[in-house]
């Protein structure tokens, strides 16, 4: 390792420390150091792996959860899908609670700013790791819902011109080209291509950062078995599909970025 290479690590590390709950930081600042920390990794090509290979982390300690800054009535296949990609790149478990539940902390509404009722996403594992899970999460979260519906906004008016008519959403006898349906289908194809250039990525590990992976995630595997009990841990989704949504959403997947890598992967072929 480059002794520039190290120090960006220690800065990086630095950075961690501020994100801990414990810190005794203000939320504004945990924030921002969350933020500098991941343009570090974005820039160098820094994964969490190598900052605690590189300072000797013992992997042993400090697991914890951190639920992320989202309520939901109703948690969608694609939300399972977003916290199994963040999941993957932070090396955490993802999960949900089981009943609706007070939110930890205020969110905005139509009212302003206050606590709202519903089901939260949470993650498992170093606390840190945890924590930049929950942040990359509802960034992403946020970021997909609005580009859907910008992408599901054009093929609105597509519809509306070929159909005649002012709203989509009155077009009776869809089926699989219902705007609803595309738009699902939009954010599988987006988040289905990410995952695949994550997997293309993992597959190019040195021998080295493979070997202290594998002791992590063994670890964090037993340590999450005990912890898991009364979590929902998987999704369900209905079978509706448009294969011209799904495209569309790979084809944008295929550019964006998330974590500490660029994701610029493959478009997996139609296969279920």
């Amino acid at each position: 390792m480059t002794p520039n290479r190290s120090k960006i690590i220690d800065q990086i590390r630095k950075l961690m420390e501020i994100t801990n709950p414990d810190s005794g930081a203000f939320e504004g600042e945990m924030a921002n150091a969350s933020a500098a920390m991941q343009r570090l990794m974005d820039k160098y090509s820094i994964d969490m792996v190598e900052v605690h290979e590189a300072n000797n982390v013992v992997v042993d300690e400090a697991f914890g959860t951190k639920n992320a800054d989202a309520m939901f009535g109703v948690i969608k296949q694609w939300h399972w899908h977003l916290a199994r990609i963040i999941g993957r790149i932070t090396h955490t478990k993802h999960f949900s609670t089981a009943k609706h539940s007070e939110s930890d902390t205020p969110m905005k509404t139509a009212y302003g700013y206050e606590r709202t009722w519903g089901k939260t996403i949470g993650f498992y594992g170093k606390e840190s790791n945890a924590e930049v899970a929950s942040q990359l999460f509802v960034e992403w979260l946020n970021k997909l819902t609005v580009m859907a519906m910008v992408a599901t906004g054009e093929y609105c008016k597509i519809l509306c011109s070929g159909y005649g008519v002012a709203s989509a959403y009155r077009i009776s006898g869809l089926g699989e080209d219902h705007p609803n349906v595309w738009r699902a289908s939009w954010l599988k194809g987006c988040l289905r291509t990410i995952e695949n250039s994550l997997i293309d990525q993992e597959q190019e590990r040195t021998e080295k950062i493979e070997s202290a992976l594998v002791l992590y995630d063994e670890n964090l595997a037993a340590k999450w078995l005990e912890h898991s009990k009364g979590f929902r841990t998987i999704s369900f989704g209905d079978n509706a599909f448009n294969v011209a949504g799904y495209h569309s959403g790979s084809e944008v997947g295929a550019t964006l970025h998330i974590g500490q890598k660029a994701v610029t992967g493959r478009n997996k072929q139609l296969s279920d």
